[in-house]
């Protein structure tokens, strides 16, 4: 064989190995590169799932959290009702004592008057008793006069 003959098989044989080695090499890049896309997969779906799972406790927690907040709710509008109720009653209660208050009044200004209207009348009696005797009292002064002047007229007949 030739040396040119000998060259071009060394030059195949180079050639083959390179191509087997070109070949191996891509297929070790494909398998890293499967590996590498499998294991961004994998973080992937872990992330994913992390995320749902956080997100499945957010929406717990955000739960518990409305939840808390409407029985608070619940608990302020009952104290609220509370806190009217005994105000509505204390305002109630004043009402009460006001009105009581004014009765008694009323009672107390009720029996002054009736005490007023009965010293009145007893005023009224006595001048009226006054009143008749003192009408009384000028006709026996008018009548005394009268027999005076009477006693006065026969006295003087008498002198004459």
């Amino acid at each position: 064989m030739n040396v040119i003959s000998l060259v071009l098989l060394v030059l195949l044989i180079v050639l083959v190995i390179a191509f087997i080695f070109y070949a191996q090499n891509i297929k070790k890049n494909k398998q890293d590169a499967e590996s590498l896309f499998m294991q961004a997969e994998n973080k992937a779906n872990e992330i994913t799932a992390n995320a749902q799972r956080d997100a499945a406790l957010v929406r717990k927690e955000a739960e518990i959290l409305r939840d808390e907040a409407e029985a608070f709710k619940k608990e302020a509008r009952f104290n609220l009702r509370e806190e009217e109720q005994k105000q509505r009653r204390e305002i109630e209660d004043e009402f009460k004592q006001d009105r009581k208050e004014l009765k008694e009044t009323e009672q107390r200004l009720k029996q002054r008057e009736e005490v007023l209207d009965r010293k009145d009348d007893k005023l009224t009696n006595k001048e009226r008793s006054l009143d008749s005797k003192e009408e009384a009292l000028s006709k026996k002064t008018d009548t005394l006069n009268k027999r005076e002047q009477e006693l006065l007229e026969i006295e003087e007949k008498k002198q004459e």
